[in-house]
């Protein structure tokens, strides 16, 4: 990506960029998992109770739209990467090294590991439990017009969580029906933070 490109999307998308200015110890927090399985939910829950920098592929993808960016779903998820792996770059010259993708890491695993190892970064895998029945329901219920075309790509994105999860042990599992953070969890990433 060239470096003019990366400016003008990273100039939109620091506006929804929380927490720059808070002091945390380097951890690179992903999730595994398929969309609706609640990612974002528990992205946004880490955000607020550690003051971690969350990056969100879906607020990418609508900086892109903004920009007039070709919608070309290919096209687009290459430019996520992308500017993914250059924002990981420029944030990790902050002092608030806690790093959360609100994104899956199924699919761009070696390009999120990679970094953090040239990076020395630690990372945390969070895996979303929950089964497939359970996640038509909650799709169904939440956006109907999508419902197909979701169920239609749903295999596709199973495999892909069940392909990475048998190359990478998740560090927490969280079952995709909860509505707060597991006290475990709280607790294990608190003591990362401030060993």
């Amino acid at each position: 990506m060239n470096p003019e490109l990366f400016e003008r999307i990273y100039q939109k998308h620091a506006k929804v960029l929380h927490n720059t200015g808070a002091k945390n110890r380097q951890l690179l927090i992903c999730f595994s998992g398929v969309p609706g399985s609640g990612k974002t939910f528990n992205a946004k829950l880490l955000e607020s109770q550690f003051r971690g920098i969350r990056i969100s592929s879906s607020e990418i993808n609508d900086v892109l739209g903004e920009l007039k960016y070709p919608p070309d779903n290919k096209l687009r998820r290459e430019t996520i990467h992308e500017y993914t792996k250059q924002l990981l770059g420029k944030l990790s010259g902050l002092k608030n090294g806690l790093l959360i993708l609100d994104s899956s890491i199924d699919r761009k695993y070696k390009l999120v590991f990679d970094w953090a190892k040239a990076n020395l970064w630690p990372v945390f895998v969070i895996s979303m439990e929950f089964s497939k029945e359970d996640i038509l329901a909650r799709i169904k219920a939440r956006a109907p017009q999508s419902y197909a075309e979701y169920s239609r790509h749903l295999g596709y994105w199973l495999e892909d969580q069940l392909d990475f999860l048998s190359r990478h042990e998740a560090d927490f599992v969280i079952n995709a029906d909860l509505e707060e953070l597991p006290e475990d969890l709280v607790k294990i990433i608190s003591k990362k933070l401030n060993p």
